[in-house]
């Protein structure tokens, strides 16, 4: 495959006086010569501001005092296999700075060189500084830094190419050679990308579980965490402390029915077992009775709103009634294309009195309209009523609530007052030995709450080997391409 070639034909600079300085070039090789200092290194500095530098001035930081106020523009007239361009750069004029003009068509240098780069039929392609694992971007391989190695002043020529890396220097040798597109294509990019997110997710998991292992033995004490930490021994540990609950709660049970039998008299027993199973019952009835008013609180503020905003729309809808009726009868006094007052005139029937013209059969859409008004109306009263009614009930339901809610704590009261003697007898027996096991259940139902936040953390753990297992199916097959490659 045969690509096009690049030649330069003139290179030329304007002064700031308006005269223009160029040089014509010949096809071949071209040789510029003359003594020291005349100007032929400003001459290929200004060759290489046109070719896409992202400056603004090609003579800035010159040692040549006033060299960066000397010259306006400067371009190059170009061909590329048979076409021919030119290039200009204007970096006084305001909005061109930093351009490059091709055939006078603006665009930005990066976009210039993707440009040239097409033109030339050269791959835009990115490449690695370095080891492509250091986790740094792929700069993209620009015609500046090709133009490096084909265009050196004579101060470089003992190294390849002036402040140019080594791994940029690779890049352009295998550009130069038609490797860099195989060696340097996307399935490369994506393999060094996917296998720097799954070392970095591996590291994550590692010191992850690390510290969930440091921090799970210091807070809880069961042996099955000792070792280490995952979902088999979790589940044991739970297994045990949910065993130890349950036993502890029997305990419980069975210290206080033996204390009851010890200390209230068997003819009691009955009443004090009927007056604790009422009081759960009031207990349990109270908290449904606060959840159901709030419920109908919620229900009965929201039909209020929606009663106000019913009969808005209604007295809109009886607005635009009375509107209608009052604007129908208006005629035209004013002609509506010279504002001259209309004078009445005789006219046929069934003409129009302003333009004399007939007029178009009656319809009934006026009628339509006054219909669709007057169902609108009917519909909103209509719902403004059901609205009203369910705000009735709700009413007096939030009532009955609220009186049965102030009534059921003084019949608890009662309750806990028949209920205090036989309490205190049992807890003079117990006292101790309860309070020993409600703090026995609490250790262990905060050790439980404990385990339950170890499993969830546990699964964050999970959740990362499972994102690492996917990045591992994405590499292989990218890494088989490669081999083939």
């Amino acid at each position: 495959m045969s690509y096009p070639f690049l030649s330069i034909s003139r290179l030329d600079r304007q002064l700031a006086n308006g005269e223009t300085e160029h040089l014509d070039f010949e096809p071949g090789a071209n040789l510029l010569v003359g003594p020291p200092n005349t100007g032929k290194t400003k001459w290929f500095q200004t060759l290489d501001f046109v070719l896409g530098d992202d400056g603004q001035n090609p003579f800035e930081g010159a040692e040549e005092t006033g060299l960066d106020k000397k010259y306006d523009a400067a371009g190059a007239n170009i061909v590329i296999g048979e076409e021919s361009f030119r290039i200009d750069r204007r970096w006084r004029k305001a909005g061109a700075k930093g351009k490059v003009l091709v055939d006078e068509q603006e665009m930005a240098a990066r976009d210039f060189q993707h440009w040239l780069m097409k033109k030339l039929g050269i791959p835009v392609l990115h490449y690695p500084k370095g080891n492509p694992m250091s986790g740094q971007t792929w700069p993209e391989l620009s015609f500046r830094s090709l133009l490096r190695h084909i265009h050196r002043q004579q101060r470089f020529w003992g190294d390849l190419a002036d402040k140019q890396y080594e791994g940029e220097q690779h890049a352009c040798l295998l550009q130069f050679l038609g490797l860099a597109e195989i060696l340097f294509n996307d399935d490369y990019a994506e393999l060094v990308r996917l296998k720097m997110d799954s070392q970095r997710l591996r590291a994550r998991r590692d010191q992850y579980g690390q510290t969930l292992e440091e921090l799970t033995r210091e807070v809880l004490s069961e042996p099955g965490l000792s070792v280490s930490v995952n979902a088999q021994s979790i589940r044991s540990a739970q297994e045990r402390v949910q065993a130890d609950i349950e036993a502890l709660q029997q305990k419980r049970v069975a210290l206080l029915s033996d204390a009851q039998s010890s200390a209230v008299d068997k003819s009691e027993q009955s009443r004090v077992s009927t007056l604790g199973k009422r009081r759960a019952d009031l207990v349990v009835r109270i908290d449904a009775l606060q959840v159901e008013l709030r419920e109908a609180t919620d229900r009965l503020e929201g039909l209020r709103h929606d009663r106000i905003d019913l009969g808005s729309e209604l007295e809109r809808i009886t607005r635009a009634s009375d509107a209608g009726e009052v604007l129908s009868d208006l005629r035209i006094t004013h002609c509506p294309a010279c504002d001259q007052p209309v004078v009445q005139q005789d006219s046929a029937s069934g003409d129009c009195f302003l333009c004399h013209q007939d007029l178009p059969p009656s319809d009934d859409s006026d009628q339509l309209g006054s219909v669709r008004i007057e169902f609108e109306q009917d519909r909103l009263t209509a719902e403004l009523k059901e609205v009203g009614d369910l705000i009735s009930i709700l009413e007096r339901e939030v009532k009955w609530l609220t009186n049965n809610l102030a009534r059921a704590p003084e019949e608890l009261g009662k309750v806990e007052n028949e209920l205090r003697p036989a309490r205190e007898a049992v807890a003079a027996l117990v006292q101790d030995e309860v309070s020993a096991i409600d703090r026995a259940l609490g250790e262990a139902s905060e050790r439980q709450a404990q385990l339950s936040r170890v499993t969830r953390a546990l699964a964050i753990e999970n959740k990362m080997q499972d994102e690492i297992q996917q990045l591992e199916e994405q590499i292989e097959p990218i890494e088989e391409r490669l081999a083939e490659a």
